[in-house]
């Protein structure tokens, strides 16, 4: 899924996401004041209504910006009766706190509602693989009902179990850096509860390279040992393991990296796919 396709579910079908609000479309990737905003609306009050659109967890950058052009907006706008409403999967309580005390409205809608509407209205969002258009290596040949997510554990799971701070951030940017890269598709494994997959696209194939298990208050990274070959290849593997303390290893004597904060996740994700 994509951040445009988020955008264009929310401007096509605004009363799924905003049933009361009446909004109209006006455009997409309007350009105001030279900055492009993702939908314009028109509500029922005939106000003009700005939606922004950030896939994942809403971060500290995107919140400054978006408040810094919001201030634009109303100071070359002051008579004008302009809304900006912020959408994100996830939006951090300190963050919404932040962006609504200067007037700014939040919605949070999660990956599964996204899915759900457009399962509803028939649409392919995108880099969609499934096992009926996949073939698997030879180690890696589950039952398909069990390579698609059967719904049943989900990724909200995750986000609801860990207790770390930060750790829904931390979540969501492990599976946006990989899966937005274009190399890999992730989802829960319906083995494990707590436990989320990250295969690499390669041939028509997916190779599962990583995974990582949600503990209450940490997260365990595992590299697969097709990913420490192709790792080591690279000459990755030893930057790796000379930058994380590494976890005694499991019972597959697999490579474990503990990530405690954000800074780990980012620096784990910049060394593996830069």
């Amino acid at each position: 899924m994509l951040e445009k396709d988020i955008e264009n579910i929310i401007a096509n079908y605004p009363d799924e996401i905003f049933p009361n609000e009446g909004f109209a479309l006006i455009s997409q990737q309007y350009v105001l004041r030279g900055r492009r905003f993702d939908i314009l609306f028109k509500d029922k009050l005939n106000r003009t209504v700005i939606i922004e659109v950030k896939r994942g967890v809403l971060s500290r950058e995107a919140s400054g910006q978006i408040a810094e052009y919001y201030g634009l907006l109303k100071s070359e706008n002051s008579e004008s009766n302009i809304e900006l409403v912020l959408c994100a999967n996830i939006i951090p309580n300190e963050r919404r706190i932040f962006l609504e005390a200067i007037g700014i409205s939040c919605k949070e809608i999660p990956e599964n509602r996204i899915n759900e509407i457009a399962k509803k209205y028939n649409i392919k969002l995108s880099n969609n693989i499934t096992a009926a258009n996949v073939s698997l290596d030879s180690k890696q040949k589950w039952h398909s009902s069990k390579y698609v997510n059967n719904g049943i554990k989900s990724i909200n799971s995750l986000y609801e179990y860990i207790k770390l701070p930060e750790g829904k951030e931390i979540i969501a940017t492990i599976i946006k850096v990989f899966e937005s890269s274009g190399k890999y598709k992730g989802d829960v494994e319906n083995k494990v509860f707590n436990s989320y997959r990250l295969m690499r696209i390669h041939d028509n194939e997916l190779i599962y390279d990583f995974a990582f298990i949600v503990n209450r208050h940490d997260l365990l990274f595992y590299i697969r040992k097709p990913a420490e070959s192709y790792l080591s290849e690279q000459g990755k593997l030893p930057v790796i393991k000379s930058t994380f303390a590494l976890e005694k290893p499991n019972r597959k004597a697999e490579i474990t990296i503990r990530i405690k904060t954000l800074d780990d996740a980012n620096n784990l994700c910049n060394l593996i796919l830069q």
